[in-house]
């Protein structure tokens, strides 16, 4: 169709690494920090002309606030 962008689709499970920890004040507060770090490596999309593009894919999450609504009294 005369686009210069490669179509390319991927579906399944993927195997990634995920590491974080969580910053709590004490363990009966109602919220949560959390910093996490993901990575998926050697993420292969193949592409529709029979080649394939490499999408590894590092998230960092420096500050996740996590609010747990059952605690509020």
């Amino acid at each position: 169709n005369g686009s210069p962008y490669d179509q390319g689709q991927w579906q399944g499970p993927r195997a990634g690494l995920v590491a974080g920890w969580d910053i709590r004040p004490d363990r009966l507060q109602a919220i949560t920090l959390r910093t996490a770090v993901r990575w998926f490596p050697a993420l292969d999309v193949p592409m529709h002309r029979g080649t394939y593009r490499l999408k590894d894919q590092l998230e960092v999450n420096f500050i996740q606030l996590v609010v747990m609504p059952g605690r509020f009294s």
